[in-house]
C-alpha cells in the first residue's frame, strides 16, 4: 500500500535515542486489569474500528472489528463457563490461524481462567507431557487436534473440558467434544467478566525444549498484556497500522 509524504514524514519511529527513550519508559499497572475488558472492550465503543483483515487459506478476506471480538469472547466466556471452565482453570488452546484463536483466548481471560497457547505442530505425546505438567482442565483444538487429544486421553486424568473448532460446514462426530461454532449459536454476549487482580495468572507458555523438556513460563495479566515493547519499539507500530503476521499463534515472541 502506497503511503503519501505527509504520512510519511507524521509516522517517525519511536524509539531515535535509545537512552533517552530507556530513561523515561515506565508502564502504569493498575491494581485491576483485564486485557480482554480494558483494551478490546474500549477499542469495541468504537463499531467501526477494525481489529484484523483476515486472509483464509483460499483467498477469502474477513474484515474484523474490535466490536466483533469484544461480542464473540463474551460469547465465548459464556460458552466456557457453561461447560465448566473456571477462573483459575488451565486450557490448552492448540488452533491454526483462525480468528476463534482469539475469540478463545479472549474468553478465556474474561472468566480468568489460564490460556496454554500451543503451535499445531505438537505431537500426541508433546500434548500429553503438557497436559501432565501443567494440569490441564481443558482443550481448545479443531479436527486435527481432537484426533491427536483422543489418542492420549486416557493418560491425561485431568483434561475433562475438550471443545473443538470443527472446520466450517462440518458436526462434531465425537459425544465427549463440544461443538464450538454450534454451541456459540445458543450463548449471549451480556456476558460480565471476573474482576482480575494485576497479578492473576493470564498465561502460560511452554519454551521450545531446545534442551531438555520443554519448561513452563507464566505470565500475568499485566506482566506479557500489558507490555508495549515489540509493538512499539520492535515493530514500530503506530494505531491504525496493518501488521501483516503469518506466524503460528502458538509461539510467544520475547524482548
Amino acid at each position: 500500500m502506497a503511503t503519501s509524504e505527509s504520512e510519511s514524514k507524521s509516522k517517525v519511529p519511536h524509539m531515535l535515542d535509545y537512552e533517552v527513550e530507556r530513561r523515561r519508559f515506565h508502564i502504569d499497572v493498575p491494581e485491576h486489569f483485564n486485557f480482554a475488558v480494558d483494551v478490546i472492550g474500549k477499542w469495541a465503543q468504537d463499531p467501526d474500528k477494525l481489529a484484523m483483515l483476515w486472509v483464509g487459506p483460499q483467498g477469502e478476506e474477513k474484515r474484523l472489528t474490535f466490536q466483533y471480538f469484544a461480542t464473540r469472547s463474551s460469547q465465548a466466556a459464556q460458552l466456557f463457563t457453561q461447560q465448566g471452565i473456571q477462573k483459575g482453570d488451565r486450557v490448552l488452546v492448540m488452533l491454526p490461524r483462525l480468528p476463534e484463536w482469539w475469540e478463545c483466548i479472549l474468553g478465556l481471560m474474561k472468566i480468568g481462567a489460564i490460556a496454554i497457547p500451543c503451535t499445531t505442530l505438537l505431537t500426541a505425546g508433546d500434548i500429553q507431557y503438557r497436559a501432565h505438567i501443567a494440569e490441564v482442565q481443558g482443550m481448545i483444538t479443531d479436527s486435527e487436534g481432537m484426533v491427536k487429544v483422543d489418542q492420549v486421553r486416557a493418560a491425561c486424568p485431568t483434561l475433562k473440558h475438550l471443545v473443538l473448532v470443527n472446520d466450517q460446514n462440518k458436526t462434531v462426530s465425537n459425544a465427549e467434544w463440544v461443538d464450538y461454532r454450534s454451541a456459540l449459536t445458543n450463548t449471549s454476549p451480556d456476558y460480565v467478566a471476573a474482576e482480575i487482580n494485576r497479578d492473576d495468572p493470564c498465561l502460560i507458555y511452554f519454551t521450545s525444549g531446545t534442551v531438555g523438556y520443554p519448561k513452563m513460563v507464566l505470565h500475568t495479566h499485566t506482566s506479557y498484556p500489558l507490555d508495549t515493547i515489540t509493538g512499539k519499539y520492535w515493530l514500530d507500530l503506530y494505531e491504525d497500522d496493518l501488521h501483516w503476521n503469518v506466524s503460528e499463534l502458538g509461539w510467544a515472541n520475547y524482548r
